[in-house]
């Protein structure tokens, strides 16, 4: 698989909008991906979403969604608010089969019950990180963090910058970490080793992938 930057990454997506494929068809690649990647190195029953407001969140709806089709649990909490992106949205709207089957529930940050979890989903911030930590969003990772359940990062822990590799204090620890479509230069830094568990590359319909 190749490395590409952030803006590299948008102009990839790009590329893949002119020739016919949708953003919406590239979350879905992406969270069916990751879905699969979760059953590939754990044994999921029940799960907790973490989303944020955009496209990270929105892989996470997409694989909530698939696992439910498995007989999967998730609880979704929507860690930045509920004012999602157009494509996240479509992906929540997706989900209310499967809320009224009972086996997704949305729930407010409060009533997370940590304990609960097996595997925890890090759908919060993406690639598009810099800077520092909120301190909502540290309050919920620092939490993640303290528990046993096997963390999943979607494309980069929550908390680095996936261009330089600098992370916040509170940085998302994962287990696995999903690189959709590329690795990004963070993927490849030894400090990030220590901060993902591991990293797999999850083809997403972007020119390039498959190249070393």
């Amino acid at each position: 698989m190749q490395t590409l930057t952030c803006a590299q990454m948008r102009l990839a997506e790009e590329d893949a909008v002119s020739r016919g494929i949708s953003l919406l068809t590239l979350m879905e690649n992406a969270g069916k991906g990751a879905a699969e990647i979760l059953c590939r190195h754990h044994n999921p029953q029940y799960g907790l979403m973490l989303c944020g407001k955009g496209n990270n969140g929105g892989d996470a709806l997409v694989m909530a969604r698939i696992l439910a089709e498995k007989q999967i649990h998730s609880d979704v909490v929507f860690v930045l608010g509920e004012n999602l992106s157009e494509l996240a949205q479509i992906n929540r709207e997706a989900l209310i089969p499967y809320i009224e089957k009972g086996l997704i529930r949305e729930i407010a940050s409060q009533n997370i019950e940590w304990e609960k979890y097996d595997f925890i989903v890090d759908g919060i911030l993406g690639t598009g990180f810099s800077g520092s930590l909120k301190e909502d969003v540290v309050n919920i990772i620092s939490l993640a963090n303290q528990t046993s359940a096997f963390r999943l990062a979607l494309d980069i822990p929550s908390g680095m910058n996936a261009d330089t590799g600098v992370f916040d204090d509170y940085v998302f620890y994962a287990d696995i970490t999903t690189a959709f479509g590329a690795f990004k230069p963070a993927h490849h830094r030894q400090e990030f080793m220590m901060l993902c568990g591991g990293v797999v590359c999850v083809p997403i319909g972007i020119m390039g992938e498959g190249r070393a």
